[in-house]
Order: structure tokens, then C-alpha cells, then sequence
């Protein structure tokens, strides 16, 4: 399932990489820390943990929360998504627990 949610990921990116500026953040040992894409009122932040790993995917519009927000664990596991409108959480999100 996480493969699948890279794929769409990849392919939002894609089209979302038209006209737009970059702005990276790095932690102190060189690894990226965050990539945000704009796009005019449009924003697309990626951050990663220390170790290199993907952390979280938020979408912005007009600097508030606006649309798929995925979150991982450090070893890139999917631990929950969910959907803003407008700055806040709409609808039912959805939280992974692993079991053993």
C-alpha cells in the first residue's frame, strides 16, 4: 500500500512542478530536511527525518492545510492520513498501529 501511495505521490509531483520555486532546508549533518514546492497560493511540503527517510507529504493553499496529508514513520512506514479543507481535518483519517 505504501508503494502505491509513492506512485501517487510521484505522479501529484510531476504535475505539480510546473512554473514553481523550491525551497530546500537541511538538518546539520547535510540531509534534506524539508523540500517545499510553490506554486502561487499553492505549496507542497515534503519532510524527512535525520536519517534520509520520507516523514510527511502536506499540501498547502494559501499557507493553511488544504488537501491529502500523508505521515510515516522512521523507517517510512505510512502511519496515518487524512484530508484537510481550508486549515482543518475533514473527514474520517485514517491511523496504522502495527501489531505483533
Amino acid at each position: 500500500m505504501k508503494k502505491a501511495f509513492f506512485i501517487i505521490f510521484l505522479l501529484s509531483v510531476g504535475l505539480f512542478l510546473q512554473a514553481q520555486t523550491v525551497s530546500m532546508t537541511y538538518y546539520n549533518n547535510g540531509q534534506v530536511k524539508s523540500s517545499t514546492y510553490l506554486n502561487g497560493e499553492n505549496s507542497e511540503r515534503v519532510t524527512y527525518f535525520k536519517n534520509g527517510k520520507l516523514k510527511e507529504i502536506a499540501r498547502f493553499v494559501n499557507g493553511k492545510p488544504h488537501g491529502l496529508w500523508l505521515a510515516y514513520d522512521k523507517h517510512e512506514t505510512l502511519v496515518s492520513q487524512g484530508n484537510y479543507i481550508n486549515g482543518k481535518k475533514s473527514g474520517n483519517w485514517l491511523v496504522y498501529n502495527e501489531i505483533d
